[in-house]
């Protein structure tokens, strides 16, 4: 039933109706793979892409980079498509488009090196994309260029939820190390009290470390620990 709804829709011109409706044929393909339904999927999405919609640019970027729906994977078609979305201002597609350009396979015939891959993927992060903000910061890290920078990402991409944010923080509090940043224990706090076991486990750490301006208390770092493990 819904089917049918969104092909009269899409037939008249609604680019939400074609975003839909690939997705219909997209999970038909996943689940009997080889059939009509990944051309389906293709041919609503670049509708709705070639009219403008962000969203099925990204789709159509995603489905080229990853070789999904029978395509073979092709960077610089999925950075051209990724592209048009991101100047759209879609912060997945911009963050899409800094991994296409770091492919060796990428073309810079899409714009002269539509920017770089670091300047788009400062725009995702910037946009609010937990993703893009975690590689950021780690990429901050690693070049030590600017550490305190590197660490206030991966506290944005952790309290937005991205899990191996979270982990890496615990990890710098677990060397003892607190990148000179003094909001450590303000977003533990927050993590923590959404029942989160890395805020848990990263308050434990300051309590028994005494870092970040957090004073040493090994009956609050007890606690912690136990809350962190009950909550897995």
């Amino acid at each position: 039933q819904a089917e049918t709804w969104y092909r009269r829709a899409a037939e008249l011109g609604s680019v939400e109706a074609m975003v839909n409706l690939g997705a219909l044929h997209e999970a038909r393909d996943a689940r009997r793979p080889g059939t009509a339904d990944a051309a389906e999927a293709l041919r609503w999405w670049r509708r709705a892409a070639e009219i403008g919609e962000a969203f099925a640019q990204r789709l159509l970027g995603l489905a080229y980079a990853s070789g999904g729906c029978g395509l073979d994977p092709d960077d610089e078609q999925a950075a051209v498509w990724m592209l048009r979305a991101a100047e759209q201002d879609d912060a997945v597609a911009m963050y899409w488009l800094s991994r296409c350009f770091r492919s060796r396979n990428a073309v810079s015939t899409v714009e002269p090196a539509a920017a770089s891959a670091r300047q788009w993927l400062e725009r995702a992060a910037e946009a609010g994309y937990p993703q893009a903000q975690g590689d950021l910061g780690t990429e901050l890290l690693r070049s030590s260029c600017d550490l305190e920078l590197g660490v206030a990402w991966l506290q944005r991409a952790a309290a937005n939820g991205h899990g191996r944010s979270r982990r890496q923080l615990g990890e710098l509090l677990s060397a003892g190390n607190d990148c000179g940043v003094c909001d450590v224990p303000s977003w533990l706090a927050l993590v923590a009290q959404r029942g989160d076991p890395y805020g848990k486990h990263g308050l434990a750490l300051l309590a028994a470390l005494g870092v970040c301006g957090v004073a040493q208390d090994t009956d609050a770092a007890l606690r912690w620990r136990a809350e962190a493990l009950a909550a897995g």
